[in-house]
């Protein structure tokens, strides 16, 4: 099973390589990057990947910085997938058995939407995400 999980995410990364790549916004909490977990190698590998991402002109990466305090996205994390030609939809990963939600209502569209606005206008800016990210990863070694 978790064999099959890292699978299916390392296939999702890959569509952000493609030609026509999707677009990705993250904002991650400075709580899941200072997390310990596996090696030091490890922790330093993941850091280093979302400064990559970043790069990318189909990726922005933002961090929520501890400072901010308790923010919009403290409740559950959400995507919201937007498609060219499907309406929206809002997921949210309940952790159980690995069961999720698909909110499809407009009203749900609209308040993660509006909640993810407020995240954006919160975490830290691109270029400050990316030095903190840096600076993260120099404390590691």
């Amino acid at each position: 099973e978790i064999e099959r999980r890292v699978e299916m995410r390392m296939t999702r990364q890959r569509i952000l390589e493609h030609a026509d790549p999707l677009m990705m916004w993250a904002i991650v909490d400075e709580a899941a990057l200072r997390r310990p977990f596996g090696t030091t190698a490890d922790r330093i590998e993941q850091l280093r990947r979302l400064v990559d991402a970043d790069e990318r002109e189909n990726v922005t990466v933002q961090v929520m910085p501890f400072s901010k305090g308790l923010h919009a996205g403290m409740a559950c994390g959400f995507v919201i997938l937007t498609y060219a030609e499907d309406p929206a939809i809002v997921y949210i990963e309940t952790g159980a058995s690995g069961n999720a939600l698909y909110l499809d209502r407009a009203e749900d569209l609209d308040r993660h939407s509006l909640r993810f606005q407020h995240l954006q206008a919160t975490a830290m800016g691109r270029e400050e995400s990316v030095k903190f990210l840096s600076d993260l990863i120099k404390e590691l070694k």
